[in-house]
Protein backbone atom coordinates (compact mmCIF):
# COMPACT_ATOMS: atom_id res chain seq x y z
CA UNK A 1 0.00 0.00 0.00
CA UNK A 2 1.33 3.43 -0.95
CA UNK A 3 1.94 5.83 1.95
CA UNK A 4 0.93 9.26 0.67
CA UNK A 5 2.21 10.92 3.87
CA UNK A 6 5.74 9.47 3.72
CA UNK A 7 8.42 12.18 4.03
CA UNK A 8 11.69 12.40 2.14
CA UNK A 9 15.00 13.40 3.77
CA UNK A 10 14.16 17.12 3.58
CA UNK A 11 10.81 16.57 5.21
CA UNK A 12 8.80 16.83 2.00
CA UNK A 13 5.75 14.72 1.31
CA UNK A 14 4.65 13.67 -2.21
CA UNK A 15 2.02 16.43 -2.08
CA UNK A 16 4.59 19.09 -1.15
CA UNK A 17 6.85 17.91 -3.97
CA UNK A 18 3.99 17.98 -6.48
CA UNK A 19 3.17 21.56 -5.42
CA UNK A 20 6.79 22.59 -5.99
CA UNK A 21 6.67 21.23 -9.54
CA UNK A 22 3.17 22.56 -10.21
CA UNK A 23 1.54 19.36 -11.45
CA UNK A 24 -2.17 19.87 -10.74
CA UNK A 25 -3.12 16.43 -12.08
CA UNK A 26 -0.78 14.71 -9.64
CA UNK A 27 -1.89 17.06 -6.86
CA UNK A 28 -5.54 16.19 -7.48
CA UNK A 29 -4.76 12.46 -7.52
CA UNK A 30 -2.89 12.73 -4.22
CA UNK A 31 -5.69 14.73 -2.64
CA UNK A 32 -8.32 12.22 -3.79
CA UNK A 33 -6.25 9.51 -2.15
CA UNK A 34 -6.19 11.26 1.20
CA UNK A 35 -2.98 13.31 1.10
CA UNK A 36 -2.83 15.60 4.15
CA UNK A 37 -2.72 19.33 3.28
CA UNK A 38 -1.60 20.24 6.81
CA UNK A 39 1.82 18.57 6.50
CA UNK A 40 4.90 20.86 6.36
CA UNK A 41 8.55 20.50 5.42
CA UNK A 42 11.49 21.15 7.75
CA UNK A 43 11.12 24.90 7.23
CA UNK A 44 7.46 24.70 8.20
CA UNK A 45 6.36 25.49 4.65
CA UNK A 46 2.94 24.07 3.91
CA UNK A 47 1.48 23.33 0.49
CA UNK A 48 -0.25 26.71 0.76
CA UNK A 49 3.10 28.47 1.15
CA UNK A 50 4.47 26.72 -1.92
CA UNK A 51 1.44 27.39 -4.11
CA UNK A 52 1.44 31.06 -3.06
CA UNK A 53 5.18 31.48 -3.65
CA UNK A 54 4.81 30.30 -7.24
CA UNK A 55 1.55 32.17 -7.83
CA UNK A 56 -0.45 29.05 -8.65
CA UNK A 57 -4.08 30.00 -8.09
CA UNK A 58 -5.45 26.76 -9.60
CA UNK A 59 -3.30 24.72 -7.23
CA UNK A 60 -4.42 26.84 -4.32
CA UNK A 61 -8.05 26.24 -5.27
CA UNK A 62 -7.51 22.48 -5.32
CA UNK A 63 -5.88 22.59 -1.90
CA UNK A 64 -8.67 24.67 -0.42
CA UNK A 65 -11.32 22.32 -1.80
CA UNK A 66 -9.70 19.32 -0.13
CA UNK A 67 -8.19 21.03 2.91
CA UNK A 68 -11.06 20.39 5.27
CA UNK A 69 -11.33 22.20 8.60
CA UNK A 70 -7.56 22.88 8.84
CA UNK A 71 -7.22 24.82 5.58
CA UNK A 72 -8.18 28.20 7.07
CA UNK A 73 -5.64 27.82 9.85
CA UNK A 74 -2.90 26.68 7.46
CA UNK A 75 -3.64 29.49 5.02
CA UNK A 76 -2.61 32.05 7.66
CA UNK A 77 0.13 30.03 9.39
CA UNK A 78 3.77 31.15 9.36
CA UNK A 79 6.83 29.15 8.35
CA UNK A 80 10.14 29.21 10.23
CA UNK A 81 10.93 32.65 8.76
CA UNK A 82 7.66 34.09 9.97
CA UNK A 83 6.20 34.20 6.47
CA UNK A 84 2.56 33.41 5.71
CA UNK A 85 1.31 32.27 2.29
CA UNK A 86 0.12 35.85 1.75
CA UNK A 87 3.62 37.15 2.38
CA UNK A 88 4.99 34.54 -0.04
CA UNK A 89 2.57 35.71 -2.72
CA UNK A 90 3.67 39.32 -2.21
CA UNK A 91 7.35 38.34 -2.30
CA UNK A 92 6.76 36.47 -5.55
CA UNK A 93 4.91 39.43 -7.12
CA UNK A 94 1.72 37.47 -7.74
CA UNK A 95 -1.22 39.92 -7.64
CA UNK A 96 -3.93 37.36 -8.46
CA UNK A 97 -2.75 35.07 -5.68
CA UNK A 98 -2.62 38.01 -3.28
CA UNK A 99 -6.22 38.88 -4.14
CA UNK A 100 -7.36 35.28 -3.82
CA UNK A 101 -5.87 34.86 -0.34
CA UNK A 102 -7.17 38.20 0.91
CA UNK A 103 -10.68 37.33 -0.27
CA UNK A 104 -10.49 34.27 1.98
CA UNK A 105 -9.69 36.28 5.07
CA UNK A 106 -12.17 35.46 7.88
CA UNK A 107 -14.70 38.18 8.56
CA UNK A 108 -13.77 38.30 12.24
CA UNK A 109 -10.14 39.00 11.28
CA UNK A 110 -10.57 42.77 11.41
CA UNK A 111 -6.89 43.69 11.18
CA UNK A 112 -3.87 42.04 9.64
CA UNK A 113 -1.51 40.13 11.91
CA UNK A 114 1.74 41.89 12.76
CA UNK A 115 3.65 39.54 10.45
CA UNK A 116 1.57 40.72 7.48
CA UNK A 117 0.96 44.27 8.68
CA UNK A 118 3.54 46.00 6.49
CA UNK A 119 3.16 44.06 3.25
CA UNK A 120 2.14 47.23 1.41
CA UNK A 121 5.40 48.83 2.52
CA UNK A 122 7.34 45.84 1.20
CA UNK A 123 5.49 45.80 -2.10
CA UNK A 124 6.24 49.52 -2.42
CA UNK A 125 9.95 48.95 -1.79
CA UNK A 126 10.10 46.21 -4.43
CA UNK A 127 8.16 48.18 -7.01
CA UNK A 128 5.32 45.67 -7.26
CA UNK A 129 2.69 48.18 -8.33
CA UNK A 130 -0.10 45.70 -9.16
CA UNK A 131 0.42 43.83 -5.90
CA UNK A 132 0.35 47.16 -4.05
CA UNK A 133 -2.89 48.07 -5.79
CA UNK A 134 -4.51 44.73 -4.87
CA UNK A 135 -3.43 45.11 -1.25
CA UNK A 136 -5.04 48.55 -1.07
CA UNK A 137 -8.20 47.27 -2.74
CA UNK A 138 -8.45 44.55 -0.12
CA UNK A 139 -7.98 46.60 3.01
CA UNK A 140 -4.38 47.74 3.27
CA UNK A 141 -4.06 51.41 4.21
CA UNK A 142 -1.64 53.60 2.17
CA UNK A 143 -1.55 55.91 5.21
CA UNK A 144 -0.25 53.20 7.56
CA UNK A 145 3.07 54.00 9.24
CA UNK A 146 5.75 51.49 10.23
CA UNK A 147 7.81 51.55 13.44
CA UNK A 148 9.85 54.47 12.05
CA UNK A 149 6.66 56.34 11.18
CA UNK A 150 7.34 55.80 7.50
CA UNK A 151 4.55 55.49 4.97
CA UNK A 152 4.62 53.05 2.05
CA UNK A 153 5.43 56.18 0.03
CA UNK A 154 8.66 56.64 1.99
CA UNK A 155 9.63 53.07 1.09
CA UNK A 156 8.86 53.65 -2.58
CA UNK A 157 10.94 56.84 -2.43
CA UNK A 158 13.97 55.01 -1.02
CA UNK A 159 14.09 52.62 -3.97
CA UNK A 160 12.91 55.03 -6.69
CA UNK A 161 9.77 52.98 -7.41
CA UNK A 162 8.09 55.45 -9.74
CA UNK A 163 4.92 53.50 -10.59
CA UNK A 164 4.22 52.64 -6.97
CA UNK A 165 4.83 56.24 -5.90
CA UNK A 166 2.36 57.38 -8.56
CA UNK A 167 -0.22 54.93 -7.20
CA UNK A 168 0.30 55.92 -3.58
CA UNK A 169 0.10 59.70 -4.08
CA UNK A 170 -3.05 59.14 -6.13
CA UNK A 171 -4.65 56.94 -3.45
CA UNK A 172 -3.53 59.10 -0.50
CA UNK A 173 -2.72 62.62 -1.77
CA UNK A 174 -3.10 64.06 1.73
CA UNK A 175 0.02 62.17 2.88
CA UNK A 176 2.48 63.69 0.44
CA UNK A 177 4.04 65.97 3.08
CA UNK A 178 3.82 63.57 6.05
CA UNK A 179 7.08 63.19 7.96
CA UNK A 180 8.67 60.08 9.40
CA UNK A 181 10.31 59.79 12.82
CA UNK A 182 13.43 61.55 11.52
CA UNK A 183 11.37 64.49 10.29
CA UNK A 184 11.71 63.55 6.64
CA UNK A 185 8.80 63.87 4.20
CA UNK A 186 8.82 61.48 1.22
CA UNK A 187 10.35 64.19 -1.00
CA UNK A 188 13.47 64.57 1.15
CA UNK A 189 13.70 60.78 1.47
CA UNK A 190 13.69 60.50 -2.32
CA UNK A 191 16.32 63.24 -2.60
CA UNK A 192 18.61 61.47 -0.12
CA UNK A 193 18.46 58.29 -2.23
CA UNK A 194 19.00 60.12 -5.54
CA UNK A 195 15.58 58.80 -6.59
CA UNK A 196 15.02 61.19 -9.47
CA UNK A 197 11.96 59.38 -10.81
CA UNK A 198 10.07 59.61 -7.53
CA UNK A 199 11.24 63.20 -7.03
CA UNK A 200 9.62 64.11 -10.35
CA UNK A 201 6.39 62.30 -9.44
CA UNK A 202 6.17 64.13 -6.11
CA UNK A 203 6.87 67.49 -7.74
CA UNK A 204 4.16 66.81 -10.34
CA UNK A 205 1.74 66.18 -7.48
CA UNK A 206 2.57 69.47 -5.79
CA UNK A 207 5.05 68.55 -3.08
CA UNK A 208 6.83 71.46 -1.41
CA UNK A 209 10.33 71.54 -2.90
CA UNK A 210 11.38 74.16 -0.34
CA UNK A 211 10.54 71.96 2.66
CA UNK A 212 13.17 71.49 5.39
CA UNK A 213 13.76 68.68 7.87
CA UNK A 214 13.89 69.09 11.65
CA UNK A 215 17.44 70.45 11.40
CA UNK A 216 16.50 73.06 8.83
CA UNK A 217 18.14 71.20 5.95
CA UNK A 218 16.70 71.68 2.48
CA UNK A 219 16.66 69.24 -0.41
CA UNK A 220 19.99 70.75 -1.50
CA UNK A 221 21.58 70.03 1.89
CA UNK A 222 20.29 66.45 1.74
CA UNK A 223 21.35 65.93 -1.86
CA UNK A 224 24.79 67.37 -1.14
CA UNK A 225 25.27 65.08 1.85
CA UNK A 226 24.43 61.92 -0.09
CA UNK A 227 26.01 62.86 -3.44
CA UNK A 228 22.61 62.85 -5.14
CA UNK A 229 23.90 64.64 -8.21
CA UNK A 230 21.02 63.85 -10.58
CA UNK A 231 18.45 65.11 -8.12
CA UNK A 232 20.53 68.14 -7.14
CA UNK A 233 20.84 69.37 -10.69
CA UNK A 234 17.16 68.75 -11.41
CA UNK A 235 15.97 70.72 -8.38
CA UNK A 236 18.48 73.53 -8.90
CA UNK A 237 17.46 73.82 -12.56
CA UNK A 238 13.84 74.00 -11.47
CA UNK A 239 14.61 76.71 -8.89
CA UNK A 240 16.60 78.67 -11.44
CA UNK A 241 13.65 78.69 -13.84
CA UNK A 242 11.25 79.67 -11.06
CA UNK A 243 13.48 82.57 -10.02
CA UNK A 244 13.49 83.87 -13.58
CA UNK A 245 9.71 84.20 -13.38
CA UNK A 246 9.07 84.96 -9.71
CA UNK A 247 12.35 86.60 -8.70
CA UNK A 248 13.33 86.85 -5.05
CA UNK A 249 10.08 85.26 -3.91
CA UNK A 250 11.77 81.94 -4.67
CA UNK A 251 14.23 80.96 -1.89
CA UNK A 252 17.90 80.73 -2.83
CA UNK A 253 18.21 77.06 -1.91
CA UNK A 254 21.84 76.74 -2.93
CA UNK A 255 22.83 79.26 -0.22
CA UNK A 256 20.10 78.69 2.37
CA UNK A 257 21.64 77.78 5.76
CA UNK A 258 20.31 75.12 8.12
CA UNK A 259 19.82 75.63 11.87
CA UNK A 260 23.62 75.40 12.34
CA UNK A 261 24.13 78.04 9.65
CA UNK A 262 25.71 75.45 7.39
CA UNK A 263 25.04 75.90 3.71
CA UNK A 264 25.05 73.06 1.18
CA UNK A 265 28.57 74.15 0.17
CA UNK A 266 29.79 73.46 3.72
CA UNK A 267 28.45 69.93 3.35
CA UNK A 268 29.57 69.19 -0.17
CA UNK A 269 33.16 70.35 0.42
CA UNK A 270 33.65 67.08 2.28
CA UNK A 271 32.75 64.79 -0.62
CA UNK A 272 34.29 66.43 -3.67
CA UNK A 273 31.20 67.56 -5.61
CA UNK A 274 31.65 71.28 -5.02
CA UNK A 275 31.65 72.12 -8.74
CA UNK A 276 27.94 71.30 -9.03
CA UNK A 277 26.90 73.84 -6.41
CA UNK A 278 29.42 76.44 -7.59
CA UNK A 279 27.84 76.36 -11.05
CA UNK A 280 24.53 77.33 -9.46
CA UNK A 281 25.93 80.28 -7.51
CA UNK A 282 26.91 78.78 -4.16
CA UNK A 283 28.74 81.31 -1.97
CA UNK A 284 32.30 80.28 -1.11
CA UNK A 285 32.63 82.53 1.95
CA UNK A 286 29.45 81.54 3.82
CA UNK A 287 29.95 81.17 7.58
CA UNK A 288 28.45 78.50 9.84
CA UNK A 289 27.74 78.94 13.56
CA UNK A 290 31.46 78.48 14.33
CA UNK A 291 32.39 81.18 11.81
CA UNK A 292 33.86 78.53 9.54
CA UNK A 293 33.83 78.72 5.76
CA UNK A 294 33.66 75.67 3.49
CA UNK A 295 37.45 75.97 3.08
CA UNK A 296 38.00 75.71 6.82
CA UNK A 297 35.84 72.59 7.01
CA UNK A 298 37.58 71.02 4.04
CA UNK A 299 41.00 71.77 5.57
CA UNK A 300 39.96 70.23 8.90
CA UNK A 301 38.92 67.01 7.15
CA UNK A 302 41.88 66.90 4.79
CA UNK A 303 39.76 67.17 1.65
CA UNK A 304 42.71 68.30 -0.42
CA UNK A 305 40.92 68.28 -3.78
CA UNK A 306 38.19 70.54 -2.43
CA UNK A 307 40.74 72.83 -0.77
CA UNK A 308 42.69 73.18 -4.00
CA UNK A 309 39.55 73.88 -6.03
CA UNK A 310 38.20 76.46 -3.57
CA UNK A 311 41.50 78.32 -3.61
CA UNK A 312 41.62 78.27 -7.40
CA UNK A 313 38.23 80.00 -7.40
CA UNK A 314 39.21 82.54 -4.73
CA UNK A 315 42.66 82.71 -3.09
CA UNK A 316 41.38 85.24 -0.57
CA UNK A 317 39.59 82.40 1.20
CA UNK A 318 42.91 81.42 2.79
CA UNK A 319 42.69 84.55 4.98
CA UNK A 320 39.47 83.53 6.76
CA UNK A 321 39.54 82.56 10.44
CA UNK A 322 36.97 80.83 12.65
CA UNK A 323 35.82 82.02 16.08
CA UNK A 324 39.05 80.63 17.62
CA UNK A 325 41.05 82.61 15.05
CA UNK A 326 42.16 79.35 13.42
CA UNK A 327 43.07 79.64 9.77
CA UNK A 328 42.68 76.78 7.33
CA UNK A 329 46.40 76.12 7.87
CA UNK A 330 45.91 75.83 11.64
CA UNK A 331 43.15 73.27 11.14
CA UNK A 332 45.03 71.20 8.58
CA UNK A 333 48.07 71.15 10.88
CA UNK A 334 46.02 70.40 14.00
CA UNK A 335 44.51 67.30 12.40
CA UNK A 336 47.67 66.12 10.67
CA UNK A 337 46.58 66.72 7.08
CA UNK A 338 50.06 67.05 5.56
CA UNK A 339 48.98 67.07 1.91
CA UNK A 340 46.34 69.70 2.60
CA UNK A 341 48.92 71.71 4.55
CA UNK A 342 51.18 71.73 1.49
CA UNK A 343 48.39 72.99 -0.77
CA UNK A 344 47.57 75.80 1.67
CA UNK A 345 51.21 76.81 1.95
CA UNK A 346 51.54 76.84 -1.83
CA UNK A 347 48.51 79.14 -1.95
CA UNK A 348 50.19 81.65 0.36
CA UNK A 349 48.77 80.72 3.77
CA UNK A 350 50.40 82.73 6.57
CA UNK A 351 52.72 80.29 8.33
CA UNK A 352 53.28 82.71 11.23
CA UNK A 353 49.59 83.43 11.93
CA UNK A 354 48.47 82.78 15.52
CA UNK A 355 45.06 81.75 16.77
CA UNK A 356 43.32 82.95 19.94
CA UNK A 357 45.58 80.65 22.00
CA UNK A 358 48.68 82.27 20.47
CA UNK A 359 49.45 79.01 18.66
CA UNK A 360 51.03 78.86 15.24
CA UNK A 361 50.22 76.10 12.79
CA UNK A 362 53.48 74.45 13.85
CA UNK A 363 52.40 74.41 17.50
CA UNK A 364 49.09 72.84 16.46
CA UNK A 365 50.91 70.10 14.56
CA UNK A 366 53.24 69.46 17.51
CA UNK A 367 50.34 69.33 19.96
CA UNK A 368 48.62 66.79 17.73
CA UNK A 369 51.74 64.65 17.37
CA UNK A 370 51.72 64.86 13.57
CA UNK A 371 55.33 64.33 12.46
CA UNK A 372 54.70 64.60 8.71
CA UNK A 373 52.90 67.90 9.13
CA UNK A 374 55.61 69.22 11.45
CA UNK A 375 58.16 68.29 8.79
CA UNK A 376 56.07 70.02 6.13
CA UNK A 377 55.94 73.26 8.12
CA UNK A 378 59.60 73.26 9.10
CA UNK A 379 60.59 72.80 5.48
CA UNK A 380 58.74 76.07 4.82
CA UNK A 381 60.76 77.78 7.60
CA UNK A 382 58.06 77.84 10.25
CA UNK A 383 59.24 79.97 13.19
CA UNK A 384 60.54 77.90 16.11
CA UNK A 385 59.51 80.02 19.09
CA UNK A 386 60.23 79.06 22.70
CA UNK A 387 56.52 78.36 23.17
CA UNK A 388 56.92 75.44 20.82
CA UNK A 389 58.98 73.67 23.52
CA UNK A 390 56.04 73.55 25.92
CA UNK A 391 54.46 70.50 24.36
CA UNK A 392 57.57 68.44 23.68
CA UNK A 393 57.26 66.28 26.76
CA UNK A 394 53.73 65.34 25.78
CA UNK A 395 54.60 64.10 22.31
CA UNK A 396 56.45 61.14 20.85
CA UNK A 397 60.22 60.98 21.21
CA UNK A 398 60.42 61.07 17.42
CA UNK A 399 58.82 64.51 17.23
CA UNK A 400 60.87 65.81 20.19
CA UNK A 401 64.16 64.78 18.56
CA UNK A 402 63.00 66.06 15.19
CA UNK A 403 62.12 69.51 16.59
CA UNK A 404 65.38 69.84 18.55
CA UNK A 405 67.48 68.81 15.55
CA UNK A 406 65.58 71.26 13.39
CA UNK A 407 66.09 74.03 15.96
CA UNK A 408 69.81 73.28 16.14
CA UNK A 409 70.09 73.33 12.35
CA UNK A 410 68.08 76.55 12.22
CA UNK A 411 70.45 78.18 14.77
CA UNK A 412 73.49 76.95 12.87
CA UNK A 413 72.21 78.47 9.63
CA UNK A 414 71.44 81.76 11.39
CA UNK A 415 74.96 81.95 12.89
CA UNK A 416 76.50 81.09 9.54
CA UNK A 417 74.58 83.88 7.84
CA UNK A 418 75.77 86.39 10.47
CA UNK A 419 79.43 85.39 9.99
CA UNK A 420 79.18 85.73 6.25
Amino acid sequence: MVDFQAKASKGTTPLLTACVHGSDEIIQMLLLNGADTSETDKRMNSVYHIAALHGRCDTLNLLLQHGGPTCQRMLWASNNEGKTPLRMAVDGNHPDTVTMILKLQPEHKATFDIKDKYLLHEAAAKGYVEVAERLIQNGYDPRLRDEDLQLPLHWAAQYDRVDVAQLLVTMAPDCIEDRDEAGMPPFLTAVGHNALGVVKVLIEHGTDIFVTDDEGRTAIHIGAKFNAIKVLTHILDLCREKRKVEGDRIPDLVNQPDHSQMTPMHIVCSNGYIEVLYQYGAALDALDEDEETPLLLAARKGETISVRQLLEWDKRLVLHKNDDADTALHLAAKYGKAETTKVLLDAGADIEAKNSHEDTALQCAVDGGHLNTVHQLLERHAVLENKDDLSFSQQSAEITVFIHVSRKWHGYQLALSQVS
